[in-house]
């Protein structure tokens, strides 16, 4: 290839959009070179003389969002011998959810790792496997653009918005055109790409072993305090504990200055008035203001819905896994009103540590009490305002409070260090991918 060509842009269609490529790129639709695809095969439950090969079977579920494999149950099922043969994954295959019933797992993607053993897993029909020509692509480099904005846009433009179960139109879908630079210059692209892949995998162990360690760490603290004095048995609903004979045991709505429900006026999400809470703004456990409603109106006759710092927002109309989420604002006064389907509380601060509050309210044991407490309906449980102030807190010295608290705040700066971090690597990928997946900016290959 001539240098004027590898300088020189052209114009190409790229997924749904036109963009320029350097001159020496080529661009082919992922069936042409694509060796091998399809569906794959759910299998029996038990063996039988025609399905007599035992295998795991990968859902769509295995698939995390962010393109790993969960392992932690993955279904076994019987195949015939012809299926087990058909359907096994090989390495550097790519796996993609095809049927979802939610738009956000639909193209989720796993690459096979190159040390895969044989026969390690096998695919249901619910995913699409994709074997590529590896003389005519690196098939890390693929999935790399698999997950690239250019391949969601597409993605998007192919699948009907509905209700319900959603499906993948893999003939559409192998109609996407892949921009191709030389075969040394795309493994030289999903090297460094996967360098940052494995700085993520790394951060994520972190945190990962951060969390199980604050898990047990909090445990402890909330059994046995900091000085592991006595301790006594006490029960709260329907659980049994032990605790240091000093602490108290007391209901929420005994330590609490306000426990009230929000504004309960339609919202908007258009920015018009001023934001409000809802149940999406506690989702990850913490105060989300990019995922708020709005209220098309004058917020000065809203002063008593002002939220203000530490109070806590407790979600008490949920799904059984989602009831009893809490999250603590930590913020000016007047940014941020209480508005439908979030409990505010605002506890008596010379009774309660502020940090000590919001850690107990998050702590796994309470979630599981509020679960015991809440009443069972269609598609949804809840626990009234009445059963919320009757929820058991522990409450030990203000002093020890304060200890509890440090100890867990000092586990949560780590965590809240390695997300950052996380988050930091996720927007140097991400600019990577752009300017790699497209020759905005070339790498040089050993030659």
């Amino acid at each position: 290839m001539s240098e004027s060509e590898s300088s020189t842009l052209k114009t190409a269609r790229v997924g749904a959009l036109e963009i320029e490529i350097p001159g020496d790129w080529e661009t082919l639709t992922l069936q042409k070179i694509t060796e091998l695809s399809g569906s794959g095969e759910w299998g029996e439950e038990t063996e039988s003389a025609s399905n007599n090969r035992e295998a795991l079977v990968l859902r769509s579920g295995d698939i995390t969002l962010d393109g790993d494999l969960s392992k932690t149950d993955i279904a076994t099922r019987y195949l015939s011998e012809s299926n087990y043969e058909q359907y096994e994954i090989k390495p550097l295959d790519i796996v993609i959810v095809t049927s979802s019933g939610s738009e956000k797992h639909i193209g989720k993607k796993w690459l096979a790792p190159e040390t895969l053993t044989e026969n390690k897993y096998h695919y249901t029909n619910f995913l699409y496997r994709i074997r590529l020509n590896k003389s005519r692509c690196s098939p890390r480099f693929i999935y790399y653009f698999l997950n690239s904005d250019y391949e969601r846009t597409f993605l998007q433009s192919i699948t009907p918005t509905s209700t319900g179960l959603q499906n993948l139109d893999t003939d559409s879908y192998e109609e996407l055109t892949v921009p191709l630079p030389p075969l040394p210059e795309q493994r030289r692209i999903a090297e460094i790409l996967s360098t940052v892949d494995e700085l993520i995998q790394q951060t994520n162990e972190i945190i990962e072993k951060a969390t199980e360690i604050r898990k047990g760490v909090l445990n402890d603290l909330l059994s046995k305090g900091v000085n592991e004095a006595q301790l006594k048995k006490v029960k709260l609903g329907p659980i049994n504990r032990s605790i240091p004979n000093t602490w108290e045991v007391v209901e929420l709505r005994d330590i609490t200055g306000r426990l009230t429900n929000g504004i309960s006026k339609s919202q908007n999400f258009e920015g018009d008035g001023f934001p409000v809470t809802r149940i999406e703004t506690i989702a990850d456990e913490v105060v989300n203001l990019s995922a708020v409603g709005w209220i098309d109106d004058d917020s000065s006759g809203y002063e008593d819905y002002q939220i203000r710092n530490n109070d806590i927002l407790f979600s008490h109309i949920n799904s059984l896994d989602h009831i009893g989420k809490a999250a603590q604002y930590r913020g000016k006064e007047g940014v941020l009103y209480h508005g439908m389907n979030l409990l505010l509380i605002r506890f008596d601060w010379n009774l309660i540590h502020p940090l000590f509050a919001y850690i107990y309210m998050t702590a796994p044991f309470f979630r599981k009490l509020c679960r015991s407490f809440a009443k069972k309906a269609v598609n949804q449980v809840s626990l009234n305002q009445s059963d919320v102030g009757k929820l058991p807190l522990l409450l030990p010295s203000y002093y020890e409070q304060e200890m509890i608290a440090q100890r867990i705040e000092c586990i949560d700066r780590k965590l809240r260090s390695e997300t950052q971090q996380k988050q930091h690597l996720g927007q140097l990928k991400r600019g990577l991918m752009q300017d790699l997946l497209t020759g905005k900016v070339r790498v040089p290959v050993k030659t």
